[in-house]
């Protein structure tokens, strides 16, 4: 999206960049595997993006 920062609170914008970041390099069903692995697997979307950060 354009101009997310302007939608976005600014630490939620760094995980979802931190997020896309992640999954640069994965083809589009590896990606939704991983988030789906990754979204079951914690409690909520704090876990989540921390799990994220340290590198899934």
């Amino acid at each position: 999206t354009r101009r997310e920062e302007l939608l976005l609170q600014p630490e939620i914008l760094q995980k979802t960049r931190i997020l896309r970041q992640f999954m640069y390099n994965m083809d589009e069903i590896e990606a939704m595997e991983m988030v789906l692995k990754s979204m079951k697997s914690t409690k909520n979307n704090s876990e989540f993006f921390d799990m994220m950060r340290r590198g899934g």
